[in-house]
């Protein structure tokens, strides 16, 4: 029997990405067409272990996606975070970006910070997180648009997500321990940012000491709160209309799941991804021009 350190958090299930099969397989290309990067993140896969959920939240997301509505969002909430994170850059190594395979992990966190922003989102609007009253305050401010605020161009592949079973012990020690930073108690739902980043294992082992000393100082925390009211006002700013009949597949569970990625795992990796990027790309963020 493993050690229980060692295990993957139960009671989140998923379906892979290499195991999906028939329409769910089908919904997951849909799925990386319309956002336009090799990967489907976590909440999507969770959601397809239920018959019809994927379905129905696909349905209702897809045409904002589509329209651009939540990449505007998006762009808004990562320019946001990004400018709140800046002085992150400090905590890493200084030559981390001429680290071997520096330039992919920055492009993997890319691929991942354009996806979380986006699906948090979307799980704000469909969820109903959006801060009361918040519409009536100013709207956020506009997105960077300084190439070194929002990198742009197009993704190109990213390496496959290891396996949990054939990870080695001392990566699965290292994720499980990243993973717990800016979380109280042990979470039931492990980052994949976290996991794919044992593809490179000197680089997961590079980054370890200043996230832990982020976290022991409060500030990947007080991260993941901004980062939930910032995507509250910016939905709040421009509501998407996305039906309120959440159907029974969906049960009390499920949406549970899908409630603590929105206000935590996900808005946790948001600024996370986006102080990784600029570390592994060698080009720290800049603030939004005024």
């Amino acid at each position: 029997m493993p050690h229980p350190f060692l295990s993957p958090p139960a009671g989140i299930g998923e379906i892979p990405e290499s195991q999906a099969t028939g329409p769910v397989a089908e919904l997951y290309g849909d799925i990386r067409r319309t956002l336009g990067v090799g990967l489907v993140n976590l909440v999507y896969r969770h959601l397809a272990t239920v018959p019809g959920a994927l379905q129905w939240a696909w349905a209702h997301l897809k045409p904002h996606f589509a329209s651009g509505a939540l990449d505007r969002q998006a762009a808004v909430l990562r320019a946001q975070v990004r400018q709140a994170v800046m002085p992150w850059a400090a905590c890493f190594p200084a030559d981390l970006a001429a680290r071997p395979h520096a330039a992919a992990a920055a492009r993997l966190a890319r691929a991942y910070n354009l996806n979380n922003s986006r699906n948090l989102l979307a799980l704000t609007h469909l969820l109903g997180l959006s801060a009361a009253g918040e519409a009536a305050n100013p709207a956020p401010a506009p997105a960077c648009e300084d190439p070194a605020c929002e990198p742009a161009g197009p993704e190109i592949p990213l390496p496959a997500m290891p396996d949990w079973d054939r990870l080695g012990g001392k990566d699965r020690e290292r994720i499980l321990r990243l993973n717990r930073l800016a979380e109280d108690g042990e979470p039931s739902i492990v980052a994949g940012l976290y996991r794919h980043l044992a593809v490179w294992p000197a680089l997961a082992g590079a980054i370890e000491p200043a996230l832990t000393g982020l976290a022991a100082r409060g500030e990947l925390a007080a991260a993941l709160s901004y980062t939930v009211r910032t995507a509250a006002r910016t939905a709040a700013a421009e509501p998407l209309p996305v039906g309120t009949a959440i159907p029974p597949e969906v049960d009390a569970p499920m949406q549970s799941v899908l409630r603590s990625l929105a206000t935590v795992t996900i808005p946790k990796m948001i600024p996370l991804g986006l102080a990784l990027h600029a570390a592994f790309d060698g080009t720290p963020s800049r603030p939004a021009p005024a």
